[in-house]
């Protein structure tokens, strides 16, 4: 993020809560608030949140998203950091 590159972070659930993975993902937003910002973190959490409540059949077969959030961030300036504002 620091030499001006965008970034993809996939955060795995586990056997945590979803609650949990989904606070992981504002702890590393608020980490690297002033270099960068998130870009579709709505999308982002609409997927999360439709693959942890797909049924297990299709998980077991293959068919499901995995249960996993993926969390953009791209590079920005401190004025468009202080801008931004979490939806």
């Amino acid at each position: 993020l620091e030499k001006g590159h965008r970034v993809e972070a996939r955060i795995l659930q586990g056997r945590c809560p979803a609650e949990d993975v989904v606070d992981l993902a504002l702890r590393i937003i608020a980490e690297v608030r002033d270099i960068s910002k998130p870009e579709y973190l709505e999308e982002s959490i609409r997927e999360f949140r439709a693959a942890y409540v797909s049924p297990k059949s299709l998980k077991r077969a293959g068919k499901a998203a995995p249960d996993e959030m993926r969390l953009r961030l791209w590079p920005c300036t401190p004025e468009q950091a202080a801008a931004f504002t979490l939806p």
